[in-house]
């Protein structure tokens, strides 16, 4: 947006507007924290070596999940949604770590099939079901995935 729209939103909202001189990334917070988070989805994807960079957007929902829940220094050891919500987040729905295999029910599959599939973990479900529900890719839909660890049983 430019012109008058743009003019219009930031004086609606209060909003301040400025430029930064190019290539001096100190002087705009955002980029280093952009860059920072790029280099967490990097570091976490580089640590699990079975996870497809296709799943890339999956790791960096995780991890802005997770980082939502790290307490901070500069809060005084409180995380940002205590400090907005005013109460302490329950942090049990972080059973299992990003991409880590685990066995999932699928009650659609009948005897003498087994109900218990093996699934591989990319994040926690926000839209649907309770708090411990999970977003699983099943194994069968990633073939050459070698499983080097023992997966985790989802209780």
């Amino acid at each position: 947006m430019i012109g008058r729209k743009w003019t219009s939103i930031n004086r609606r909202y209060c909003t301040e507007t400025g430029f930064t001189v190019p290539h001096h990334q100190y002087q705009n917070y955002s980029e280093g924290e952009g860059g920072n988070f790029k280099f967490a989805i990097l570091k976490l994807m580089h640590n699990t070596p079975d996870a497809p960079l296709a799943y890339w957007c999956f790791a960096a929902e995780f991890l802005d999940t997770v980082c939502r829940y790290l307490s901070k220094q500069s809060l005084d050891g409180r995380c940002g949604s205590e400090m907005i919500n005013g109460e302490t987040p329950d942090i049990s729905i972080f059973r299992f770590p990003w991409f880590t295999p685990i066995w999932y029910y699928c009650p659609t599959l009948s005897f003498p099939q087994d109900k218990m599939l093996l699934g591989f973990f990319l994040g926690i479900a926000k839209n649907t079901g309770d708090s411990f529900s999970y977003v699983i890719l099943p194994a069968n839909n990633r073939n050459d995935i070698l499983v080097t660890r023992n997966p985790v049983t989802l209780v």
